[in-house]
């Protein structure tokens, strides 16, 4: 093993944790022993042994300095195409068992011929969060629209200040979802609002109140969410139980003839129901069911 420096570090019981975060591996048989004993492995395919190895402490690093002070090549860590197989590499390593998790390098800055290469795109779209990565000089409306095309995410990696009107329509466009990552104020905008929904019905959650409780958008928001298949549907009723009261599901039911939107509003009205009056239950099923569009 090759040990950086003699720094000690703890967790918050106080317990060292230096072994596992400075000691990196020397051989490829280290790699493959400290993989075998957690029953897990890195897929590295047709790469060096050599780039096995870094790859494989990029993998033990927690610490940018370690990382730089380790590496005995400084080609590698301005080298486009090693930088793109590691994420590739640790990407699907991750992913196989933490698949929401953001990948992340011990890399605190890219060389500048890393941003401007054409495997860029590409490890962006592995690693929205890899954005964090670019120096200033670069971060312009172009670039971050060109970056928005590899990876919509790239939104929660970059200030709200960043995000124009065009780019959170074009990031919307691809991932509804990234609307949450939106300055509130575009998330009052009827077209960004209407492209997330279009793009992923789950964006209502984040679409500003004055749009979501608007009749026009949330009829079709609704329709998306409750007919799209049983897991949308769950999801679903979550947004929707979550954004509306019961006064407004019990306005929002009359304009559907639905009967499988109609039965889940009513489930959601029940369920957020405090009442205990049989009568107006009663009432209110009928209302919620049987009413039928005039």
């Amino acid at each position: 093993m090759l040990i950086i420096d003699g720094e000690t570090r703890c967790d918050i019981d106080g317990d060292v944790w230096q072994e596992e975060s400075s000691e990196l591996f020397e051989t490829l048989q280290e790699v493959d022993t400290y993989f075998n004993k957690y029953k897990r492995s890195l897929i590295f395919g047709n790469i060096s042994d050599d780039w096995k190895i870094y790859i494989a402490n990029a993998f033990k690093c927690f610490n940018d300095d370690h990382y730089k002070a380790y590496l005995p090549i400084k080609d590698c860590y301005e080298n486009p195409d090693f930088i793109h197989t590691m994420y590739s590499v640790l990407g699907q390593y991750y992913s196989s068992y933490i698949p929401c998790m953001e990948l992340d390098v011990p890399i605190h800055q890219f060389a500048d011929n890393i941003i401007t290469s054409s495997k860029f795109p590409k490890i962006l779209a592995l690693s929205p969060r890899a954005i964090e990565k670019v120096s200033l000089k670069f971060i312009n409306d172009d670039f971050i629209a060109k970056a928005v095309k590899a990876n919509p995410r790239i939104l929660k990696f970059i200030p709200q200040r960043r995000i124009t009107f065009s780019i959170a329509l074009e990031a919307v466009k691809l991932d509804g979802a990234v609307l949450q990552y939106v300055p509130m104020y575009l998330r009052g905008n009827r077209r960004i609002a209407d492209a997330a929904i279009e793009s992923n019905p789950y964006a209502l959650e984040y679409v500003h109140k004055k749009i979501s409780n608007h009749s026009s958008f949330y009829i079709k928001a609704i329709e998306k969410l409750m007919l799209k298949g049983p897991c949308t549907k769950l999801i679903g009723l979550d947004i929707i139980r979550d954004i509306y009261t019961n006064k407004q599901l019990e306005k929002i039911v009359v304009h559907f003839n639905n009967r499988t939107i109609k039965q889940h509003l009513w489930n959601l009205w029940k369920l957020k129901n405090i009442e205990t009056d049989i009568l107006l239950m009663a009432h209110m099923k009928q209302f919620f069911l049987y009413r039928n569009i005039e």
